[in-house]
C-alpha cells in the first residue's frame, strides 16, 4: 500500500484523487491518504488535514502536489527534509521553480507533469509523430 500526502487536497484535482482513493476496493487497497494539506481545510475533513505543510508530521511514501506553483519550493524543501518522493502536477511553473525541481531531483525522486489529463497527453504524443511527418509540406 502506498501512503500519500495530498498537497492541494481541497482543489478540484485533489478532490478527484481523494475520491479515487475512497472508491478503491478496500480488500485490495493500493493507496491510503495519510494527510491532506490545503489553506482551505476547515476541520470537517475525514482525514488528518493541515493548512500548512510544515504542520504535517505524518509518515508517507509520496507527496502529490496539485496546489499553486508558488508552493513548489516549499514542497520540495519539505520533501528533501523528509527524504520523500514527490509528484508535482502543479501548472504554471516559472524558470526558478523548474530549476528547483531539477536541483531537488538530485536528492529525491521527482516526477513532474504540467498536465496530467489523458486527453492532453495523448494529443502531445500524437503531435510528436505528426509534426515530423507533415513539416516538410506545411508551414506549422
Amino acid at each position: 500500500m502506498i501512503r500519500i500526502i495530498m498537497h492541494g487536497c481541497r482543489g478540484r484535482m485533489g478532490q478527484a484523487i481523494l475520491n479515487t482513493i475512497r472508491n478503491q476496493n478496500q480488500e485490495s487497497e493500493l493507496f491510503r491518504l495519510v494527510a491532506g494539506i490545503d489553506s482551505k481545510v476547515d476541520g470537517g475533513e475525514d482525514y488528518p488535514a493541515f493548512q500548512q505543510l510544515d504542520q504535517c508530521e505524518m509518515e508517507a511514501d509520496v507527496l502529490i502536489d496539485f496546489s499553486h506553483h508558488t508552493s513548489v519550493p516549499g514542497v520540495l524543501d519539505y520533501c528533501i527534509k523528509q527524504n520523500l518522493p514527490v509528484v508535482i502536477a502543479t501548472t504554471g511553473l516559472d524558470e526558478g521553480e523548474k530549476l528547483a525541481l531539477a536541483q531537488a531531483s538530485a536528492q529525491i525522486p521527482v516526477f513532474h507533469s504540467a498536465n496530467m489529463s489523458i486527453g492532453i497527453n495523448t494529443i502531445a504524443k500524437l503531435m510528436e509523430t505528426l509534426i515530423p511527418a507533415i513539416e516538410k509540406d506545411f508551414n506549422i
